[in-house]
């Protein structure tokens, strides 16, 4: 037993439809018949009696075919027109991401003008160091 079939009934029992008219509603959708007649039966908890069932499916269908439904129409919501344009969000997130490279870089370039310190003074002072390691 499929359960999509059994989920779409459970769905049309808790909407308060009617099994047979689930029952047709997914013959039609393209699911096998003898398959959601399985499905129903075990939703009703009974064992399958498909001449009963047979019975009852064509007069459903022939209900459900000249049921209509009323359309129901809801009332489209008004659209705010001071809503912040979308392209806002992602400028933020690039503020913070070039604060983030400018901390980068200014840590960088504090240990660059060390480096370079250390070697003037080792080139200005190499006799005094090379005195140490001889």
């Amino acid at each position: 037993m499929r359960d999509d079939i059994l989920g779409g009934l459970k769905n049309a029992l808790e909407r308060g439809e009617n099994i047979n008219k689930a029952i047709v509603s997914l013959i039609n959708a393209g699911y096998s018949e003898k398959e959601v007649k399985e499905a129903a039966n075990f939703l009703q908890g009974g064992t399958p009696n498909l001449q009963q069932s047979d019975n009852n499916l064509p007069q459903v269908e022939k209900k459900v075919q000249n049921i209509q439904t009323p359309v129901k129409k809801f009332p489209q919501p008004k659209i705010n027109q001071n809503i912040l344009p979308v392209n806002s969000l992602p400028t933020s997130k690039v503020v913070v991401e070039e604060k983030k490279g400018k901390g980068k870089i200014i840590i960088l370039s504090i240990i660059l003008f060390i480096l370079v310190c250390v070697l003037v003074f080792s080139i200005i002072f190499r006799k005094t160091i090379i005195g140490w390691f001889s």
